[in-house]
């Protein structure tokens, strides 16, 4: 996995590879496309807990779409994962773009 060294979000996406989002202060999101629950989203957080700690911003884990994915107010999970873990929120992809902005 290379490192990202500017700002924006790190997306670990599938567990493998790492994407810079040019936008806001530094974050990583990972997609956890097999979370149905608070818990689920909290393991992919302990499954990536090495590269987590290598990158140090803070990080989330973005649930899969909880309906039809192409629409624009199909909510998904959302909880912080690092540096501490925080509760879990449903977000649409519009709500997702503004914390995307902090």
């Amino acid at each position: 996995m290379g490192r990202h060294s500017g700002h924006g979000y790190l997306i670990l996406e599938n567990l493998t590879k790492l994407k810079p989002l040019p936008t806001g202060s530094p974050r990583i999101l990972i997609f956890g496309d097999h979370a149905q629950d608070a818990e689920g989203l909290a393991a992919y957080g302990r499954l990536m807990r090495d590269p987590i700690i290598t990158h140090g911003p803070p990080t989330n884990v973005l649930g899969p779409a909880q309906g039809d994915p192409l629409t624009d107010d199909t909510p998904s999970l959302l909880r912080q994962v690092w540096p501490e873990l925080g509760e879990t929120q449903v977000v649409t992809p519009a709500q997702w773009d503004e914390l995307l902005e902090l």
